[in-house]
């Protein structure tokens, strides 16, 4: 039994920890579901702009308010909707990457935060292939 007590403090403990992710939601408030909060790019060419749509729904029970979308890096730019969003309305968050003077894997964050202190984190990943012109 003493060697399993460790594991069972382990368990409880992220238990707890997995229960308290985020204490401060708000059962009544606009929660913020993605389509999907990830984007693979796949393999583009230096200078190219990489676009994409993140569609979401408001599935909460009050009116969704996005207060920030903020890229990890000056190269990339995410905006979201200034207006409200209903319950059951939806929504996209924009997203543009400039690949300029940049190479190789990329592995790029957007947080989007909405009310009053929600967070969600979408994830871009692909690849830049350098361009024949910087040899």
């Amino acid at each position: 039994m003493k060697k399993y007590f460790p594991f069972v403090i382990l368990i409880c403990c992220c238990t707890g920890m997995t229960a308290q992710q985020n204490p401060t939601a708000d059962p009544k408030g606009p929660v913020m579901t993605f389509d999907s909060t990830e984007y693979h790019f796949g393999k583009v060419h230096e200078g190219e702009i990489v676009t994409h749509e993140f569609h979401f729904t408001n599935t909460g029970k009050s009116p969704l308010i996005i207060s920030s979308c903020m890229s990890a890096c000056g190269c990339d730019v995410a905006t979201g909707p200034k207006e409200s969003i209903p319950p059951g309305g939806s929504g996209i968050i924009k997203y543009e990457l400039m690949t300029e003077s940049r190479t190789g894997m990329q592995s790029k964050t957007v947080t989007i935060t909405y009310y009053p202190d929600q967070a969600i984190v979408l994830h871009i990943y692909g690849e830049i292939i350098p361009s024949t012109s910087a040899k």
